[in-house]
């Protein structure tokens, strides 16, 4: 296994950095299954919802919160409400929560996400489990590195809970596997693995979005 050595002497290999998350990975991991099986098979007051009944859903939008990102999310269902198409337009935070950074990058996703399953209770407040593939695309930071653009392959899970307020709560992860090009000039530029589309991972976004009818 190659290792680079940074000036500091400090180890940068992807095990490495993975090893840093390990503990948090593990519990975040552990957090969504039992929340998933407790929502999915322990609440006697939810019944089986149809596709169609998902469907009924409009366009919604609103914002989007992460460790990693803020910005803002929009999602319109399929006719059958049986997959979503979801748009964000997000602020990358890499460094501008520590204050390493001052300005953050901008990074636009497209998402295909499925109900993999759905209920709703007999008051009418709907729940729903969601997962699927997407792309991703901006000018962001990695790691220590300048500005850059990224070009990612994206898989989430999620989860939403429907209100019949008219607001849709959602929570999930989303990871990223791509290309990060460190562009300096013309003779000098650097396209590496994008590090922060696998490490961010562990980080959990919520959503808060109204429901156009």
């Amino acid at each position: 296994m190659t290792i680079f050595v940074r000036p500091e002497g400090r180890m940068d290999t992807i095990p490495s950095l993975f090893h840093m998350r390990k503990t948090i990975t593990t519990k975040c991991l552990a957090f969504l299954c039992t929340t998933a099986a407790f929502l999915l098979a322990g609440a006697p007051a939810l019944r089986a919802q149809g596709s169609g009944e998902s469907g009924r859903e409009s366009v919604s939008a609103g914002g989007f919160f992460s460790p990693s990102a803020v910005g803002f999310s929009a999602s319109m269902p399929s006719r059958d409400g049986d997959l979503l198409h979801e748009i964000r337009i997000l602020a990358d935070l890499d460094g501008v929560l520590t204050g390493s950074e001052d300005i953050p990058g901008i990074k636009g996703t497209y998402l295909l996400p499925y109900v993999v399953k759905s209920a709703v209770s007999r008051k009418g407040y709907a729940f729903r489990v969601v997962a699927g593939p997407g792309i991703s695309g901006g000018y962001v930071r990695d790691r220590g590195k300048g500005y850059g653009a990224v070009f990612c392959v994206c898989g989430t899970f999620g989860m939403d809970f429907i209100l019949r307020s008219g607001v849709t709560l959602s929570w999930g992860m989303t990871t990223e596997l791509g290309a990060h090009l460190d562009y300096k000039n013309r003779y000098n530029s650097t396209l590496t693995l994008y590090k922060n589309g696998l490490l961010n991972t562990v980080y959990p976004s919520v959503s808060i979005k109204y429901r156009f009818r």
